[in-house]
C-alpha cells in the first residue's frame, strides 16, 4: 500500500507505467556499472543487497515520502520561517580568510581514458581576519586581522587561544 501512495504521488494524477523490476528501472540513474538494489520506500540505491537489507530495517518503518519542488511563478522563493527552532548561542566567531591564486604547472592525466580534474591554480593564505560576538556586549571583541607567514597554523592557534580563554571566563 505504501507503494501505492509513493507512485501516485510521483505521477500527480498523470497515467505512470507499470513498474516490473524497480532495480532495472532506475539504474540508468546510476553512472557506474554495478548492478544497484534501490530501496522501493526511499529510492536509495545500494551496490550490495546486505546493505539494502540493512537500510530496509529502518526505512520500512518511516512513512511514505514525497519531494515537491517549487512551482515557477507560484512559489519561486523560499524563506526561512521558524525562528522560534533557532537556538541562541552565546558566541559567534565570524572569519576570512584572503589568499593568492598561483597558477600551478599542468600536466596531461596520464590515463586519457579515465576522468580526471586537472589543477591549474594553487591558493596560497596569505592573511585572515576574524571577531567573536558576544551575546553580552562586554565580552565583544575588536577585529582581529593577520598577514604573515603561515597563516592557517596561526589562525588555528589563535583560535585555540581564544577558546580557552571562553572557557575561561564562562566556568
Amino acid at each position: 500500500m505504501r507503494d501505492m501512495r509513493w507512485i501516485y504521488c510521483i505521477s500527480k494524477r498523470k497515467r505512470t507505467p507499470l513498474i516490473k523490476n524497480l532495480n532495472r528501472a532506475l539504474a540508468r540513474t546510476k553512472t557506474r556499472k554495478h548492478n544497484h538494489h534501490f530501496c522501493r520506500y526511499c529510492l536509495q540505491g545500494f551496490q550490495q543487497k546486505h546493505t539494502l537489507n540493512k537500510h530496509l530495517r529502518f526505512c520500512s518503518t518511516l512513512e511514505a515520502q514525497c519531494v515537491t519542488l517549487p512551482e515557477k511563478g507560484y512559489d519561486d522563493f523560499l524563506q526561512f520561517k521558524d525562528f522560534h527552532k533557532q537556538m541562541r548561542v552565546p558566541f559567534v566567531i565570524y572569519a576570512d580568510f584572503e589568499a593568492f591564486a598561483q597558477k600551478t604547472e599542468t600536466r596531461p592525466p596520464s590515463d586519457a581514458s579515465k576522468s580526471s580534474t586537472t589543477p591549474i591554480i594553487h591558493y596560497k593564505p596569505c592573511g585572515y581576519g576574524y571577531q567573536i560576538v558576544c551575546v553580552d556586549d562586554d565580552y565583544t571583541k575588536p577585529p582581529v586581522i593577520y598577514r604573515g607567514d603561515d597563516v592557517s597554523e596561526h589562525f588555528l592557534r589563535s583560535i585555540m587561544e581564544e577558546e580557552g580563554e571562553i572557557k575561561r571566563n564562562f566556568e
